[in-house]
């Protein structure tokens, strides 16, 4: 055995302790609010004062774009693109527009920070709003919005649940996944394995498009 080191004499793999991997994670439909609890509880955090009317807008863009909390952190005026019913850029708020949030603030703790604050800043210029105000008036707006049950449940426990709500409505409401796992930043793979659980009805919805594609096809 010359020139290997005794402590390699013996095989160190079978001293390894090692567990497979989990599959990808899935949401449980569970957590995913349906529109009408989803309105009711933006309502709700808009009532808390004096923070409210500033909140909802962070939550707001959780569950109508899909951002994720720690984009939507980082998300400035400038991000945002407003389109008039023609497409072109400039129009209202109540018209479709686009989000490019260019930071993210995520929530990493104060060891892994250059200066010891719990948010890796990224560049931004402005102190970003913090986990537990948020994650306070979510619970607060839990507790008004919902009934005892439901507040008990996993309903919309996490802020990051409407993230996830945003996104079954979507599927759920027939937009191509490749769309969605576009504008959600996944793959279209990704993307049906984590919400599996969540689509209801697209069978119903997958026939009715065969039946209609089959009738043009004889016209």
């Amino acid at each position: 055995m010359g020139g290997v080191p005794r402590a390699l004499v013996a095989a160190p793999i079978k001293h390894l302790k090692w567990r497979a991997p989990k599959a990808a994670w899935e949401v449980d439909r569970r957590v995913v609010v349906i529109p009408g609890q989803a309105r009711a509880l933006l309502e709700a955090v808009r009532a808390q004062q004096p923070s409210g009317p500033r909140l909802v807008a962070f939550f707001g863009v959780l569950y109508y774009s899909g951002l994720r909390p720690e984009e939507a952190i980082g998300l400035r005026l400038q991000d945002v693109i407003l389109h008039d019913p023609n497409g072109e850029e400039g129009g209202s708020a109540e018209q479709w527009g686009e989000l490019h949030p260019r930071s993210a603030t995520p929530d990493v703790g104060s060891q892994w920070t250059d200066d010891g604050s719990g948010r890796d800043r990224r560049g931004l210029k402005r102190r970003p709003l913090a986990t537990i105000t948020y994650r306070r008036a979510w619970d607060q707006a839990r507790r008004s919005a919902l009934a005892d049950e439901e507040y008990r449940s996993l309903l919309a426990r996490r802020p990051y649940d409407l993230h996830d709500a945003c996104l079954s409505t979507w599927l759920n409401g027939g937009v191509a996944p490749a769309q969605v796992a576009e504008w959600a930043g996944h793959s279209v793979e990704i993307l049906l394995r984590l919400y599996a659980k969540c689509l209801e009805g697209q069978d119903e919805i997958a026939r009715r498009r065969i039946v209609a594609a089959l009738g043009q096809a004889d016209q």
